[in-house]
């Protein structure tokens, strides 16, 4: 044989023709990853055997493997070598990851289907393994036999329809073996950070990105059919609905301690739900206004709206129905840059009758009875209650997201534009009466009700 074949075939010494000592001597090693063990352990029937207890020894964590993977074959192939708990957690930091944490990952990641999820999360409820969210504390463990918070992330991220169909069956499934919604005693929220846009998709966010349960709930994207749940489960689980009277410094666990959703809040959601590009717009125009009006409908319903709140909701209701006309006059489509301003000055408008004087303490908030009542933790309130706005400006937030997007706002003198008696106040005078295009040239300075107002001069719509 000559050198050069020598050499080939030298290179050409796999796993399989290396002694058992040497072998042995690369899977014991401390530092090989488990994922390479699984693969050395895949190759033949003798590697197999070599590596069998290093596979399953616990240590590397092929369980974790087959859950993150929603592979339930090697689940249960884990099970038949070594013995894996029921009531197994993985620890990070505060929080104990559970089976169906580690699988639902696998969910919002996009690394299973709806289909897979719900095979493998039966598997894991019918096999009695824990299922609830859990924390850990330094009274001990917590847990709350809810839908994992980041689960609900998905509604408004949804790809389509199907996608979106999936994820509401996903979550009807875990609801349907015994799991509840979130507390509202906790900030939950609307959409996961990772698949929001940047200022490289042309817009930002005009909504906060967490809240409370019912502004998870009153977005778009969130299904009628779980809303309807969550009401009756409300009622089935403490005895309450969201009108239900809770007593003066009222404090428990499952009802937050005054839980309120402001009307100029709502609105903001539900501009997003409109322009925001990362959130799921329906299969047609009256996606957002059906939608809307069916939660109406169940808030009646199930006894969770005042007869002086539903006049506020069934206004915004018909903003969104004008705006599903001018989404079908554009062949189905709403631009930011074209529709933006219209869109917002209509939502804004459709409260305008609920703003609160500016002379009220900022701190307490108040419903939208005539007049208005206090809603404070020292006073018998309700479980939920819409209030009114106050001290808002809505051209702000306007020219403030357009002003971000710029980079910097463009100043100077655009009074040829404006009739400076728009700029004497910030009432609801000031701004329901202005027109349109003014809503373009305010920017605030500063940040209290006395500053003055800069004027943009570009025109941005």
């Amino acid at each position: 044989m000559s050198l050069t074949e020598r050499k080939n075939k030298s290179q050409k010494v796999g796993l399989l023709d290396l002694p058992n000592e040497l072998l042995f001597s690369i899977i014991e090693d401390e530092d090989m990853c488990w994922r390479d063990h699984l693969r050395i352990h895949q190759v033949s029937s003798r590697l197999f055997q070599l590596t069998f207890k290093h596979v399953y020894d616990g240590e590397r964590d092929i369980f974790l493997h087959a859950c993150s993977s929603a592979n339930l074959d090697l689940m249960i192939e884990c099970l038949k070598h070594r013995n894996v708990p029921t009531s197994h957690v993985w620890h990070q930091h505060e929080w104990c990851l559970t089976p169906l944490d580690i699988l639902s990952f696998a969910f919002q990641d996009g690394d299973c289907s709806s289909g897979q999820y719900i095979k493998v999360a039966g598997w894991l409820f019918d096999n009695g393994y824990k299922t609830d969210q859990i924390v850990s504390s330094k009274d001990g463990m917590i847990t709350s036999r809810v839908v994992s918070p980041l689960l609900l992330t998905m509604f408004s991220t949804a790809t389509d329809t199907d996608d979106h169909r999936g994820i509401c069956q996903a979550i009807e499934f875990l609801t349907s073996k015994g799991l509840g919604f979130p507390g509202s005693s906790q900030m939950l929220k609307r959409v996961s950070h990772r698949k929001m846009g940047d200022r490289r998709s042309g817009y930002r966010a005009f909504a906060r990105d967490s809240g409370s349960d019912m502004e998870m709930i009153l977005q778009s994207a969130f299904p009628p059919a779980l809303f309807d749940l969550f009401l009756k489960n409300l009622f089935s689980d403490f005895g309450l609905t969201l009108q239900s009277r809770l007593a003066p410094n009222h404090l428990r666990d499952d009802v937050s301690p005054c839980e309120q959703t402001r009307l100029n809040d709502l609105v903001r959601i539900l501009f997003d739900d409109l322009f925001a590009p990362w959130i799921y717009k329906g299969d047609s125009p009256s996606y957002f206004s059906d939608t809307f009006e069916a939660k109406i409908k169940l808030l009646v319903k199930n006894d969770g709206i005042a007869a002086y709140e539903q006049p506020a909701l069934e206004s915004i209701l018909e903003a969104l129905r004008r705006i599903e006309a001018r989404q079908r006059d554009n062949n189905g489509s709403l631009n930011f840059e074209r529709d933006g301003t219209w869109c917002w000055r209509e939502l804004c408008v459709s409260i305008s009758q609920t703003l609160v004087p500016d002379h009220r303490q900022y701190w307490i908030r108040h419903s939208l009875e005539d007049p208005p009542r206090e809603i404070h933790f020292g006073v018998e309130r309700r479980v939920h209650e819409f209030v009114r706005p106050r001290s808002w400006y809505p051209p702000d937030d306007l020219i403030a997201v357009r002003s971000t997007l710029l980079g910097r706002p463009l100043l100077g003198d655009a009074h040829d534009k404006l009739d400076p008696s728009w700029l004497e106040d910030r009432t609801q005078q000031d701004w329901v009466n202005m027109p349109l295009d003014a809503w373009n040239f305010i920017r605030l300075q500063g940040g209290s009700g006395g500053s003055r107002r800069r004027i943009v001069r570009r025109r941005l719509n």
